[in-house]
């Protein structure tokens, strides 16, 4: 999905909730030109750099609201506000979902594998993760390109791949390198 077609999904969503809270189904959506397309936008990115689900934010921003009788604008949606009630519930609920990994309780699961693992795995330094150490000892080329990698080889670089982004700890140029080749 594009940039702008995540946007206009986010948009989608934002104008069902808006529409059911006035209850008019006749509410135009932002013209993509508009300060409020713009700030929708912004608001997607915001859910996007989070790891999050769309629904679930605005759901949340539309449940805050609703005890003040009003709906959010979509410049609420970009406040620090929302960002840090959003950032808070995922916390709480334990729940983020990102290119790489989708957590659910105590697990992780690793998207390209489909392999889960618990979090209190992922939370180990390397030097004491076994899988996570395949993935530094696998065999390469004198140019350190991956050869003949086995299925095992790359779902040990997806897991590590998905336990640097969870721990936010960049990705070594030589992890990278192996992964646009598995």
């Amino acid at each position: 999905m594009t940039d702008e077609e995540k946007t206009q999904f986010f948009i989608d969503l934002y104008m069902t909730a808006l529409r059911a809270f006035y209850n008019n189904e006749f509410l135009k959506e932002p013209n993509p030109t508009s300060e409020r397309y713009k700030q929708l936008d912004k608001a997607r990115q915001i859910v996007d750099a989070n790891g999050g689900e769309y629904s679930e934010f605005i759901n949340l921003q539309f449940q805050a609201f609703r005890k003040m009788k009003i709906a959010p604008k979509p410049h609420h949606l970009i406040s620090e506000g929302a960002i840090k009630r959003y950032q808070s519930y995922q916390m709480k609920h334990n729940s983020y979902n990102t290119k790489e990994y989708t957590t659910h309780g105590d697990y992780l699961t690793v998207k390209k594998s489909r392999i889960t693992y618990p979090i209190s795995q992922i939370l180990l330094p390397v030097s004491q993760d076994t899988t996570a150490l395949h993935a530094y000892n696998i065999p390469t080329s004198d140019a350190g390109i991956f050869v003949d990698g086995t299925e095992e080889d790359r779902d040990a670089l997806y897991y590590l791949e998905a336990k640097l982004k969870y721990k936010g700890v960049e990705i070594p140029e030589s992890i990278k390198k192996l992964l646009k080749e598995a």
